[in-house]
This record gives C-alpha cells, structure tokens and sequence, in this order.
C-alpha cells in the first residue's frame, strides 16, 4: 500500500510535469551539480554504497533575487557501485529509472507544478513578506541504508510543502535481500497463519506506546480504528520486526509518524524460515 502511495504521488508530479510548459530553466533557477560520495562494507576497496546528492531552486520573479517566492529541491539518493545492485536499486527505488533520471524527471515535474502559481502570485503579491510565505515551497529526499550481512534495509523521507497549514510527510522502508537480489515482502518474512497473532502484538504495542491500558479501544486513544493490520512498511532489526504508520494513515496528523518495533522474542515464533534468517542477530549493524 504504501509503495502506491508514494508512486501515486510521483505520478501525479509526472502528469503535472507534461501538462504544463516549463518555464525558462536559465532564468528561473540555480542549481547544484549532483554530487557522489560513498561508504565501504568490509574491506572493500571501493565504496560499495554510494550517496547521489542534489540541490535546484526556482523563482517565480528572478528580479526579486531573495524576495522572489522560490520552490526548494534537494535529494540524497542511494545508489551503488556493483552492477547487480544498482539493478536492484533501479527497479526497487526507482520505478525502472537511474538515479540521475529519477532526480530529473521529479525534479522537472516539481518545477512545472510550482510555475503554475504564476498567474496566482502577482508581482506585488510576491514583494509583500506576509503574503508570498505559503508560496515558498519546497521538496527534500532522503534515502538511507542499513547494511547488514546479505541484506540492506532502506528507508526514504519525503518532506515537501505546497503550501496550506502545514508540510507533508512520507517515510517508506525497503528490506533488501542483497543475496538473492529482491526487495522482501512481509509474506516472504511472516507465516500466513501467524497474521492475527501479529495483529494483535501490533496493537497492543500502539496501546504500550500511547500510554492506553491493556485491551482498551485504540479509538479512545485517537486512532481511526480500534484495528490496525500489519502493514507492508515494515523494517527489520537487532532489536525486532518494526512497522511504520505515516500521519493520517491510522491516527490524526497532529499524531505524527508512527514507529513501533516488535521484540525479536516475541516475533519469532511468527516468522518463516527465510524471515529467521533476514532477522538481523543482535549487534550486528554496519553502517
């Protein structure tokens, strides 16, 4: 679910993009050449893991130089140095895309959208300081790993604003099995009999979390329902099997992002062969 979410949204950046002429790219915006840099596993002797970072601006009124509304776009994307694994990062991250085409084509489509505020924001709008603040927009990416032994567990932030009360957030984890090369579902990790128990361990985790007394109603404590099924954003780590809620998903936005983490202990007897040995053993994190 969440990851047709998140292409959902960059999808509709992509129809936004084609639907409307871009403005000027050279009169209109600054930007940053994308920068690489990279982290070793081992004894590599070559970073095996490589961190694409990028920044771009758009201005509504150039003239204005700072006063001009402008649109914020920055990335720090993960790619790799072996072939098989950029592949995966490819197919899994990117929908089909490199990184250098992913960070243009939303890039691009962010552009677009944030030039159709033009015929909204007059020039004397724009100079007013009380007025043009929902119209600084912006767009910030960050996708992160966790390496461990046959397996790297990513997690992609999005932060962005087009204006309104408030910013929009969405995180998503990726188990990557880096031996098999294939992203890990929850069905390959969970027993299909075990899915009620799980329920239930996941709720009364959200109850330990919101402080709400064992076996009481989770709507009493703000939740939507007092239900609340294990979700395809999942994680795993020394310390258990985790799952994540973004706001407005289970609970108000005012809640926030959701993380829990069940205890490895616990989880255990639910999980299959496979998700036993993607189960990362205690204290064996690399960075």
């Amino acid at each position: 679910m969440k990851q047709i979410i998140f292409w959902g949204l960059v999808f509709s950046f992509f129809v936004m993009m084609s639907s409307c002429a871009a403005a000027p790219a050279t009169e209109r915006r600054t930007a940053t050449p994308i920068s690489r840099s990279g982290w070793w596993v081992n004894d590599d002797s070559s970073p095996k893991y490589l961190i694409v970072k990028t920044k771009d601006a758009a201005f509504l009124y150039p003239g204005l130089k700072n006063l001009s509304p402008q649109m914020k776009f920055s990335q720090e994307l993960l790619d790799a140095s072996d072939a098989a694994l950029r592949d995966l990062f490819t197919n899994t991250l990117y929908d089909g895309d490199t990184v250098e085409e992913y960070s243009a084509k939303l890039k691009n489509a962010c552009r677009s959208q944030y030039y159709e505020l033009l015929p909204v924001v007059s020039l004397t709008m724009a100079k007013n300081q009380r007025q043009n603040a929902s119209y600084n927009w912006y767009y910030n990416e960050v996708i992160n790993g966790v390496v461990f032994p046959e397996k790297i567990v990513v997690d992609r932030n999005i932060e962005s604003y087009t204006g309104g009360a408030h910013p929009n957030h969405l995180k998503t984890y990726y188990v990557l099995d880096t031996g098999a090369m294939k992203q890990v579902s929850l069905d390959d990790v969970i027993l299909k009999t075990s899915r009620p128990a799980l329920q239930s361990l996941i709720e009364d985790a959200l109850r330990k979390k919101f402080r709400l007394a064992a076996g009481s109603p989770l709507k009493s404590g703000g939740f939507f329902e007092d239900t609340v099924e294990a979700t395809e954003n999942f994680f795993l780590t020394e310390q258990g099997l985790g799952f994540a809620w973004d706001q407005y998903e289970i609970a108000p936005y005012v809640t926030g992002q959701i993380e829990i983490v069940l205890p490895r202990e616990n989880v255990l007897p639910f999980l299959t062969e496979k998700g036993k040995a993607l189960l990362p053993p205690p204290d064996q994190t690399k960075k």
